[in-house]
């Protein structure tokens, strides 16, 4: 995958539709931020429902507030995940300890684990998987394709980061830009990159969970 043209596009699918873009991710963070009441339970649904949208921005489509809310409804589907979160937590916060490096360790490990983990809720919401599916086919392709999808994802993330400058608020821009560059990913490893948001099919929870191979070693990404 060439990068400088994954950040142009994601760019120019960002700019075409900036206003929504930020106004979805604001609202995202901020209904994010007060779900912590219900211990983020309900904030995990939320957080889908904004890369809903972003998906929408990434294949040729506007975003839209109401697919913030959109998974609510499914929350039983998405509390297995939160489950496992909380699961994963735990034990690398255990395993950061043991390793004496404190902070560093905890650092590595959620470097590590966010590169491994970075499909997890596209699969979820765009393949219905389960949670414990999602997580296994995620890691697989991560380490398995490390040369062609290490690259792309670091500076997705990077992008993401580079909002904390400014106090923040830099990250109006650079979070949709790189949850846009998240299914500009997804999309071109499992081979959609081309489809437009109208003829992707519709997946509801329960139904099975198609996921094309992902392209060989020759294919250019």
């Amino acid at each position: 995958m060439d990068i400088g043209s994954l950040l142009n596009r994601a760019w120019q699918r960002f700019t075409s539709d900036i206003g929504m873009c930020i106004g979805v991710f604001l609202l995202g963070i901020i209904l994010f931020a007060v779900s912590a009441i219900t211990l983020y339970i309900v904030g995990i649904p939320i957080m889908a429902g904004m890369l809903k949208s972003f998906r929408s921005v990434a294949r040729g489509g506007k975003a839209d507030i109401n697919d913030l809310f959109s998974e609510i409804g499914n929350i039983g589907y998405w509390i297995k995940l939160w489950g496992v979160m909380i699961v994963i937590g735990i034990v690398c916060a255990i395993l950061a300890r043991l390793t004496l490096l404190g902070l560093m360790a905890d650092i590595a490990i959620e470097i590590v684990l966010g590169y491994l983990l970075y499909f997890v809720f596209p699969l979820m919401i765009d393949r219905r998987m389960d949670a414990i599916e999602a997580i296994k086919t995620s890691i697989d392709a991560s380490k398995n394709n490390v040369g062609t999808l290490l690259g792309p994802i670091l500076v997705a993330v990077l992008v993401g980061a580079a909002g904390s400058i400014v106090l923040g608020i830099g990250g109006l821009v650079t979070m949709p830009l790189s949850y846009i560059m998240v299914w500009m990913i997804y999309d071109q490893f499992y081979g959609l990159a081309a489809a437009p948001v109208s003829s992707m099919p519709t997946v509801q929870p329960g139904d099975p969970a198609v996921v094309p191979p992902p392209p060989s070693s020759e294919s250019s990404l």
